[in-house]
């Protein structure tokens, strides 16, 4: 029995992980903040076209499934 018990807990949760956005991120309920962790936002050096795995049914907007359907060339120019 620690009788400062809750000062060794606050001691203890001092030294946890910051406080930031990363856990958020990595979650996927923002897939804006995702994507960026990722480096695979606006100005990606990945290449367009390139297959990338996605663990949810649906991609992020301006993403399409890899599942052999067509796609409209006007709403996706680099990829046409």
């Amino acid at each position: 029995n620690d009788p400062n018990f809750a000062t060794t807990m606050l001691n203890a949760l001092a030294g946890k992980q910051p406080l930031d956005n990363t856990l958020t991120n990595l979650s996927g309920k923002d897939v804006a903040g995702l994507l960026a962790y990722l480096g695979l936002g606006e100005g990606s050096a990945l290449p367009v076209g390139v297959p990338v795995p996605w663990p949810s049914a649906t991609p992020p907007t301006g993403w399409l499934k890899c599942n052999g359907a067509a796609f409209s060339a006007e709403e996706y120019p680099e990829l046409a």
